[in-house]
């Protein structure tokens, strides 16, 4: 049965650079949960904040700061591990999660309906599904996706995706949550 363990934000990079699709590490990050088939990494979950962690929070639940949420930045396991296994490594996250940190109520989540990831993850892990918004990305030739926040802070500009040779593309982004507080403040914060 794998653990979950505290791991290094270097060997969570590295696991994610070789086997998620994103290929990249958010420096937001708080926490790194890997799991672990005795000494082999077979998944990673990194937990921190999103660009805006304050308005993320309050936008969902008012009465709480940024310091009683964490995000969920990266979620990545070998493809070779059975079904579930996505869910079950949430699961284990947040009992983890509790004890590392108990100030914390609420976990919020992206599910990346851009790369035609709806959330079935989050769904079967017993996560709230919070609604959508509507998203764009560009990429890159070689299947780069670039954030159009990297394009204003490095151009000025969005308008610069045609001259760089990227392709547009629009979907939906989907919020997913998830409680760690008593039933109680849960209906509260609903």
């Amino acid at each position: 049965m794998p653990q979950i363990k505290i791991i290094s934000r270097a060997g969570a990079r590295d696991f994610i650079l070789q086997n998620h699709y994103a290929r990249t590490t958010p420096s937001t990050v708080k926490v790194s949960l890997g799991w672990l088939e005795g000494d082999r990494l077979v998944g990673v979950g990194l937990w921190g904040y999103g660009v805006r962690p304050l308005h993320t929070v309050k936008k969902l639940f008012p009465s709480l700061g940024v310091e009683n949420y964490l995000e969920l930045n990266r979620l990545c396991l070998l493809d070779e591990l059975p079904r579930n296994s996505e869910s079950q490594f949430l699961s284990a996250c947040a009992s983890e999660i509790l004890k590392l940190f108990p100030q914390v109520k609420v976990l919020f989540s992206w599910a990346d309906g851009l790369r035609g990831k709806p959330g079935f993850v989050y769904q079967a892990a017993s996560w709230l599904y919070g609604g959508f918004i509507k998203s764009e990305f560009y990429a890159a030739e070689d299947g780069e996706v670039i954030h159009p926040r990297l394009l204003i802070s490095r151009y000025g500009t969005r308008a610069v995706w045609k001259e760089l040779g990227l392709r547009r593309i629009f979907g939906y982004q989907f919020r997913y949550c998830k409680f760690l507080c008593s039933h109680k403040e849960r209906k509260q914060l609903l």
